[in-house]
């Protein structure tokens, strides 16, 4: 096999390419030879079991050449390679992205809602090589959480391209919000209740969900001005972006959401709840929800309606000058040349 000039071996360990993921995958893969493996994640303890074996088989047979492990989130999945990095003397990175660090008892959410769970995401954060994560309040979260960190702590935000994300149309009397919601339980982490509670109290305006399921959509009731579309295609949710004035985001939890980014690069207004990366993303050209208020959040979300056409223009600016790939890749390849 031809090494094309690539400096060593990275074992890319993840739950799935996301957007998010996939980035780094490609970004790792232009100067190292990168070794995936997806672990297929599952609240059935034979699946899991069996994820396991797979993910130890993966370790043992490519453990002696790799350079690095590169793990996103920390879970049942990174466990294993934090172990073996560290028992062997091999550098590992794990990405910490939100769920992976928090526990919202009321909804039963996070890494640390279960035992096992628990134990398997401390170990990997204590004991990888470096944390990186997409937003200081996860590093704030994650130490009132687990002592003595032995893991060097970075916050390396996920980047995107001004390129890809673009506003295309004219605005409407829009308000979106983009999230997968599959059961009561993301409805209420993605504050989709309280979406659809301030779009009843706003009947002027058209409200959006774009990735609720219809079995969950059958879990509430929805307002007349409120449409569900359960996928779109990326050339459709660029589309959604472009023609609406007005993104949300009333989460409980977040890491860095990708999506308030996507939508600020074409000119949506955001207004979002004051939980962790949200507030990062939108700094002074948005509106942050400080209480989870139905009330309170509709009047923002008319301040935002009437806002000027530059504070759309000031959101994109923010992200381009803030989240670039450039920053995120040139700080993991300074890490991993070190």
């Amino acid at each position: 096999m031809k090494d094309n000039g690539k400096k060593g071996d990275i074992l890319f360990i993840h739950t799935g390419l996301s957007s998010f993921v996939k980035k780094d995958y490609l970004l790792l893969s232009k100067y190292y030879r990168v070794i995936s493996h997806h672990y297929l994640t599952s609240k059935n303890f034979s699946t899991n079991l069996i994820s396991q074996i797979k993910l130890l088989i993966t370790i043992i047979r490519h453990l002696v050449k790799v350079r690095y492990i590169f793990v996103w989130f920390a879970d049942y999945h990174s466990f294993l390679p934090v172990l073996f990095a560290y028992i062997f003397k091999k550098r590992s990175m794990v990405v910490l992205g939100g769920y992976d660090v928090t526990y919202v008892p009321e909804i039963k959410y996070g890494s640390f809602s279960n035992p096992v769970r628990k134990i398997c995401t401390t170990f990997s954060i204590k004991y990888a090589g470096y944390l990186l994560a997409v937003d200081g309040s996860l590093l704030d979260e994650v130490n009132t959480r687990i002592k003595n960190i032995k893991a060097q702590q970075l916050i390396v935000p996920t980047g995107f391209d001004p390129q890809q994300w673009g506003r295309s149309h004219e605005k409407e009397n829009l308000v979106l919000t983009v999230g997968m919601c599959d059961s009561m339980q993301r409805i209420k982490l993605k504050g989709i209740d309280i979406f659809i509670e301030i779009a009843g109290l706003l009947p002027d305006y058209n409200f959006l969900i774009i990735g609720m399921k219809p079995a969950a959509a059958r879990l509430v009731d929805l307002p007349a001005n409120v449409k569900i579309l359960d996928y779109v295609k990326f050339n459709e949710l660029r589309d959604f972006y472009s023609k609406a004035k007005v993104y949300a985001q009333f989460s409980m939890r977040e890491g860095l959401p990708s999506v308030i980014c996507e939508a600020m690069l074409c000119e949506c207004v955001p207004v979002g709840t004051n939980v962790n990366g949200i507030p990062t993303a939108i700094g002074d050209c948005g509106f942050i929800l400080e209480n989870r208020n139905s009330r309170e959040g509709s009047a923002l979300i008319k301040k935002a309606m009437d806002s000027s056409v530059s504070l759309g223009l000031n959101a994109r600016k923010r992200i381009i000058e803030k989240f670039s790939n450039q920053r995120r890749e040139k700080t993991i390849l300074s890490l991993l040349q070190k």
